[in-house]
């Protein structure tokens, strides 16, 4: 259990800045690790599930749109009646839950996988343990939300699940500078949403914002692994795979299933 943390800005892109050395790609993660250690929430540890200020009713109307979604502005959602729109948003806050979930889960395998190829004595391995437990209590709070619905709430087409999946396990064996544009691809963009919701000036009900600042707090340790092992990766390859990554970068990130 960490202590209670404010949002912080997100760490300045760089997308010019070089390439790690070797030394200082495992100076990072090592740090990453640290922090893994120190700060650090637990699913049903660090949110009081069984409060009632934290009960998810469908008749609450704490549940709204989260800043910045399109929909609280069109007409036809505006003509709804309050009970409607707070289950709309739910809906919504839920579903896409159910996608972070799946997301999530794709990127736990990729990192057990390289885990898996690591030799003894890698920073990579155990940073890549800490991120998987840590993904694991971010799926577990997404679903006992989801669970406290009773909604039908569903995730991503199969067929785009599948497609996911195999491009995921060839890109982490073959390529994983691509696998890790797409793994930024998702948690770059709703890391960014989750942070305006906090900052904006409409009120989230108290278990998405609890939700919300133990996700981004940890989420900004993965975001600066992904960075900081494509700084290191990209110093490594070719020109040919730096500029074949260039070209499909764009389009591993469109693909992403958040």
């Amino acid at each position: 259990m960490a202590a209670e943390t404010t949002v912080t800005p997100s760490a300045p892109r760089t997308p010019g800045k070089p390439g790690l050395s070797r030394a200082g790609y495992a100076k990072q993660v090592r740090k990453l690790s640290e922090a893994s250690v120190h700060k650090h929430w637990e699913a049903y540890v660090d949110i009081a599930w069984d409060d009632p200020a934290l009960a998810v009713d469908l008749g609450d109307q704490r549940w709204q749109l989260l800043a910045g979604d399109p929909l609280a502005e069109h007409p036809w959602f505006k003509r709804q009646t309050a009970e409607v729109q707070t289950r709309i948003a739910l809906t919504r806050i839920a579903t896409s839950m159910r996608v972070g979930i799946e997301f999530e889960n794709l990127l736990s395998r990729g990192l057990l996988i390289m885990a898996a190829k690591q030799a003894n004595g890698s920073e990579t391995f155990r940073y890549a343990y800490h991120e998987v437990i840590e993904e694991g209590h971010h799926t577990l709070m997404f679903q006992e939300v989801i669970n406290r619905t009773r909604l039908p709430i569903r995730g991503l087409p199969r067929r785009h699940w599948h497609f996911l999946r195999l491009a995921q396990v060839f890109a982490v064996h073959t390529r994983p500078e691509a696998f890790f544009v797409g793994v930024l691809g998702g948690e770059e963009p709703i890391d960014y949403l989750q942070r305006k919701a906090l900052r904006s000036s409409a009120t989230l009900h108290p278990l998405l914002e609890r939700i919300f600042r133990i996700h981004v707090s940890e989420e900004a340790r993965h975001v600066s692994f992904a960075q900081a092992f494509l700084r290191r990766r990209t110093a490594e390859l070719g020109g040919f795979r730096r500029g074949l990554l260039s070209l499909t970068a764009p389009l591993i990130a469109a693909h992403r299933p958040i």
